[in-house]
């Protein structure tokens, strides 16, 4: 298969549109971003700008995001991405996703933690059920032990009485 073919381009984008310009290439998957900061032959021409702290906010809910979707085995198509939303993100919006977010995480560590408890019930129940049958199997035993030895004694008492009485 042939990697496909690139050209390097170039361009400047006012500062308050970076984070839409970004977004929509991204979501579009036919860039691959290149840091020119560390290009001394454009020197001075360029600056480089950070990314919104909203944009960071994000990046870390959708990866707590997938992390709680992957934890709770939630199927999801394979070929899913994740974009940011669209236009531009409200501190609003974000604080209410990461409620969202935390409430669901607290969730699950709950449904984790009642479900260790649950396996350790199951597993004090299935000890107690053999200890029972462990038990009752000492009992089948003694009497097993009891019956054979009256047998036995039955036998010696019959033996016994036939030699006395054939002497």
């Amino acid at each position: 298969m042939k990697r496909p073919q690139t050209i390097l381009i170039r361009f400047a984008v006012l500062e308050e549109y970076v984070d839409d310009v970004i977004r929509e290439l991204g979501r579009k998957g036919l860039v691959q971003f290149v840091d020119f900061s560390l290009r001394k032959e454009l020197g001075e021409l360029i600056e480089p700008c950070q990314p919104a702290e909203e944009l960071y906010a994000y990046s870390s809910l959708a990866s707590r995001i997938g992390n709680l979707i992957s934890s709770l085995r939630i199927p999801t198509p394979k070929t899913i991405k994740l974009a940011p939303p669209e236009g531009r993100l409200s501190k609003e919006l974000l604080e209410e996703a990461d409620e969202l977010c935390r409430k669901l995480e607290n969730l699950r560590a709950s449904l984790v933690a009642k479900e260790e408890e649950i396996k350790r019930v199951k597993e004090a129940m299935e000890l107690a059920k053999l200890a029972k049958e462990l038990e009752e199997l000492k009992k089948l035993r003694r009497v097993g032990v009891r019956k054979r030895v009256e047998e036995l004694k039955a036998r010696l008492a019959s033996g016994a009485e036939g030699a006395l009485g054939g002497a």
